[in-house]
């Protein structure tokens, strides 16, 4: 299965612009956000075909996402052959987030609650779902728990 949601192989994620920001201030914060967290579950689908969607944690991957309160990133995704690690940056305003890393764009909604942090990235993703050598527009969903 051949996807852009990754780093070597998979590649996944990043958004809007090269520093933290909170222009909202009923929104999260960089420091909030600060420290490692792991994906619970991790999903994509095709937002075109709803019938299209994959669980990513019960295909063997595993993923985590690492905020540091200055705006910089980094993500860890293993398929199965050790861990692929790559940097970049992080935005946010209000729920809206982003991520920059190897000048790939991707952007979406974030939300906090308690020890649980649920991404959605519904911008600059895409997945092969049919395993043609075509991506197609997607969403990836993650739940992520503080490590």
């Amino acid at each position: 299965m051949r996807t852009r949601i990754g780093l070597g192989g998979l590649a996944l994620v990043a958004a809007a612009s090269l520093a933290a920001c909170d222009d909202d201030p009923t929104g999260l914060t960089p420091e909030e956000l600060a420290g490692t967290w792991d994906a619970t579950a991790a999903s994509v689908s095709n937002p075109a075909d709803p019938t299209q969607t994959l669980d990513l944690i019960a295909l063997g991957m595993v993923f985590s996402l690492t905020l540091q309160a200055d705006g910089s990133l980094s993500v860890s995704i293993d398929i199965g052959d050790g861990p692929d690690v790559d940097t970049g940056t992080y935005t946010i305003d209000g729920n809206e987030f982003g991520m920059l890393i190897q000048g790939d764009l991707v952007s979406g909604t974030i939300a906090l609650a308690g020890n649980v942090l649920d991404v959605s990235l519904t911008s600059g993703i895409e997945w092969d779902f049919e395993d043609t050598g075509i991506d197609v527009p997607a969403t990836l969903d993650l739940e992520l728990v503080r490590s």
